[in-house]
């Protein structure tokens, strides 16, 4: 369901690590709206900026960003949330998946969100395809089973699941959650 607050969870989460937050939305509209709700929180709760990967569409932005992102103190207060597609990760951006790289291993990049999973596992072939690439070229290097102690903190959210889908999800992707750290609306919402 919407308005239930999902989106303002990830931005507090987002917020209060600090550093950085990538944020794979499945929709450029959703990804364009976010944006636009994290550029609004930046005067009421200190420096908090947001960027959205699709959009950026010229060499010289892109750098500028990736500056940015990769002279950001570990020690700042500022949050940096970077909204992508995972057509805009796995694309030709080798800049993109440099710098994602490198901010987590300055453990700068301190929480990956994975927004609206269920469009990512319904919409068909094409998503998932995009989403077994992104699987391979990021989640894998983000999360490797080896060294748990590296990864980030992992933000799944979506309105409607079932434990099937989870599965597929894990299949997918290679992660997976433990039962207590699933939040269900509702008792129905398991099934």
């Amino acid at each position: 369901a919407t308005g239930k607050g999902k989106s303002l969870c990830m931005q507090s989460a987002g917020t209060l690590l600090g550093g950085v937050t990538l944020v794979i939305v499945p929709l450029l509209a959703l990804g364009a709206d976010q944006v636009t709700k994290i550029l609004r929180a930046n005067q009421a709760y200190g420096v908090v900026k947001g960027y959205h990967l699709d959009e950026i569409k010229t060499p010289q932005r892109r750098d500028m960003i990736i500056q940015e992102l990769l002279h950001l103190n570990p020690d700042s207060n500022t949050s940096i949330f970077i909204f992508a597609s995972p057509q805009a990760i796995v694309s030709n951006t080798a800049p993109w998946r440099g710098a994602i790289h490198t901010l987590h291993l300055k453990r700068l990049r301190r929480l990956v969100v994975i927004d609206e999973l269920h469009l990512y596992l319904q919409f068909g072939l094409s998503l998932r395809s995009e989403f077994k690439k992104l699987t391979s070229l990021l989640l894998d290097k983000l999360f490797p089973p080896t060294d748990k102690r590296s990864h980030p903190a992992l933000l799944v959210m979506t309105a409607t699941i079932s434990q099937r889908w989870l599965h597929i999800f894990h299949k997918m992707t290679n992660l997976s959650f433990l039962p207590k750290h699933i939040l269900w609306g509702s008792p129905d919402d398991m099934a």
